[in-house]
Parts: C-alpha cells; structure tokens; sequence
C-alpha cells in the first residue's frame, strides 16, 4: 500500500497513533517498545519530508539545543544511553514535527474538519465506553484490565461507584484521559469560533467534554476547562445560561462528588507544591546553565527526600526539565512548545488560538504526563497544529473583544 506524502494523511497518523495505538496498547503487545510511538514517527517523516524546505532555522536550532543539553546532561551525569534514548523518544523527538514553519503548512478546511472528527470518534467511544460502565460496574474497563490492558488495572473501580471514583480510559490514567477530553473541547470550539461552522452541535460537544473531565477527577481540568468555555460563550448569553443551568443539574445529579471529595482532603496541588518546597529548603537542587542533573532525576531527588515525596515532585514536569537538562535546554523546550506557537498567534491577533495553547500547556505542565507517559506530549503537538492550521485556513483575525 502506498502512503501519500500530503498533510492529511501526516496528521491522521499522529491521530490514530494516540487512540489506536496508544501508549498503554504498545505496553500490553510490545513493551520493549512502549516509549516508541511509531505511528506518529511516521507521520512526523511524512510531514518533515513534504516541507523539508520549509524547516524553520530558528526553530532547528532550539530542538538541536535542546538535543545536546539532554545529552551533555546524561553524560556527565553517568545515565544509561539507554534512559537517555527513552527520554530521546518520550520528549525530543516528537519536537522535529514543530520546526517546521507553520506559514508553510496547509490543508483544505473539509480536511481539518475530517481530522477532528477521527478525533471525536474515539472520543465518543471513549465517553459511551464510561456511561456503560456507570451502570455495569466498569464492566468493559474490568474486562480489558483482566484480559489486555493490565497496565490499567490500579486504575479501575472493582465495584458499582457511580460518582464516587475517578474514571481512566483505555488510554491509560485519569490525568491522560482528561487532556484528551480538553483537548477535544479545545479543537470543536475553535473550530466553531473560526468557520461560524459546527463540527458537533454544541449541546453535545459540552456535554462530552464537561461530563468527561468531571469523570476523571482532575480539578486542574476543571478549572482549564472553566476557562475555555468562559472564553468561547462569554458572548453568548443563551450558552452560558444553559452552562450555568446544566452545572446545576450535574451538582444535583452527583456528579462533582468526587471533585468536592478530593478538594475537601487534599491541596489544590495534590502535594506537588509541597514536595517542591522541601526540596528547595533543604538547597539540593542547583541551577546550571549548560547542563541539568539528567534523566537520573529521580534517582537523585530520591537521596534527600522519601519515595513518595519524590514521585509527587515529579508531577511537575517543568521545574524537572529544567533541573534535568539546565536552563538553556529549558528555554529552547518551553520556546519550541509554548513560546513561538503562541507568539505567533497572537502576532496574526488570534488570541483565542493564543488562549488555548497557553490553556493546554498548563493543563499537561500541571502533572507527570511529560515525564511517563510519551503520548502526553503528542496530543498536545496534534492540537497545537491543528489549532494552527484552523487559524491559517480561516483567514481572519480574532480578538476577545471583538
């Protein structure tokens, strides 16, 4: 079979490798290879062949900057060439997709609108998934758990818990699960705002998306989520009536409980900020220009603090990098991935894309997704791109207070 070398076909891959083949499926058929996304790798060779003239300098620079710190860093620091390469496939890899300049990529606005809805599809099945096992008990969750995806087994309620017990997917944890539902928000309603034109009827898109990140438990996502659709319905008295209205109805139905449980026993954090402050006070962490600690991270936080304190450190996954590969390395990172992308946005005075992207790297900087799980940063590369190509292909410029 041939493949086409076209945009399309590019993106849809990067798509499929999240829900077809996904990181908790690669570690239940192949897990020698479970921090190797190929699908994506391939569709990111496809993308880098086709504007292999159109690779922006500036941004090659930034990745090959980052590249040697993460090196430099492991090396002076004894790690294993193989932690090194897991790293290398998890986080700096999957950046060559955002060297290329975005003025250069291109696609037809039925094509962008197919790839969201081979988004939403496995959205959907994800969300029909959830409501099944609302009343069965997590019966399909249980079956895939006991049979498969045993990599997902802490992660499922073993009894009928309807709203008392945070909701993972087949994709793996609840965190993971709430950025593909922020995500999915994130590309139907900017698509919206940006053809005056649905993908989904909006009745729908919000119910999937509220209700889903409700599920997960994640009060950052709630909070991430909050924002989004402030932003998208501030303007439209009836949407946020019926926002309001129906937040109700899911506070009256049980369905915050497990938020307001979580948030009546534990930080806003979750113990992240505190684990991060007792690090600081006892000034074993350094900052260095050139060079970070290295992908031994954990193993050397873990020689002043306890197991678990370590492990809740981690699930700040910026300050690691930057302790982890030093701050020129962290610059170049936090530019490919955030910076640019929203500088250029806004630039073109689209501030909503500019919103969302910021949204979106707070939401997965605000957990351990960057540093365990590599699907973490490919989501949130398809919907930069995306959101991208959305703004290019609509040809206007937005502002909040249009």
């Amino acid at each position: 079979m041939k493949i086409k070398i076209n945009t399309y076909t590019a993106i849809k891959l990067m798509i499929l490798s999240v829900f077809v083949f996904g990181y908790t499926i690669r570690v239940s058929t192949i897990p020698t290879f479970q921090y190797v996304s190929v699908l994506f790798l391939l569709g990111m060779c496809i993308l880098l062949k086709k504007y292999f003239r159109n690779i922006d300098v500036k941004k090659m620079f930034l990745w090959m900057s980052f590249l040697i710190a993460t090196f430099l860093s492991d090396m002076i620091n004894n790690v294993s060439m193989h932690q090194w390469g897991m790293y290398f496939f998890m986080n700096t890899m999957s950046l060559l997709v955002l060297i290329v300049d975005n003025n250069a990529l291109s696609l037809e606005k039925n094509e962008i609108k197919k790839l969201i809805q081979t988004y939403n599809k496995f959205v959907y099945l994800i969300f029909i998934i959830y409501l099944v096992d609302l009343l069965t008990g997590s019966l399909i969750m249980r079956t895939l758990a006991d049979n498969w995806l045993t990599c997902i087994a802490n992660w499922v309620p073993r009894g009928k818990s309807l709203f008392t017990s945070r909701y993972a997917s087949y994709l793996g944890h609840y965190l993971f699960t709430d950025v593909i539902y922020v995500g999915y928000y994130i590309l139907n309603a900017f698509y919206k705002h940006s053809f005056f034109d649905e993908i989904e009827t909006p009745i729908i898109m919000h119910i999937v998306a509220v209700i889903g990140v409700i599920s997960t438990g994640s009060k950052t996502g709630l909070l991430i989520l909050s924002v989004l659709l402030i932003v998208f319905n501030i303007k439209k008295i009836k949407h946020m009536i019926a926002l309001i209205a129906g937040a109700f109805a899911l506070y009256f139905a049980g369905f915050f409980n497990i938020l307001l449980g979580r948030l009546s026993t534990e930080e806003f954090s979750t113990g992240r900020s505190g684990a991060w402050q007792t690090l600081f006070d006892m000034k074993v962490l350094k900052f260095n220009l050139f060079y970070g600690i290295g992908d031994g991270f954990f193993e050397y936080i873990q020689r002043f603090v306890d197991f678990g304190t370590a492990g809740i450190a981690t699930e700040y996954p910026i300050l690691c990098l930057l302790f982890k590969v030093g701050v020129i390395g962290f610059i170049a990172y936090i530019a490919l991935m955030l910076l640019i992308p929203g500088y250029e946005l806004l630039k073109k005075k689209n501030l909503y894309g500019a919103v969302c992207i910021g949204a979106y790297f707070f939401l997965i900087a605000t957990f351990n997704g960057l540093t365990v799980y590599p699907d973490t940063q490919i989501v949130y590369i398809i919907v930069v791109i995306m959101i991208e190509l959305i703004s290019k292909v609509a040809k206007k410029k937005y502002t909040l207070n249009e």
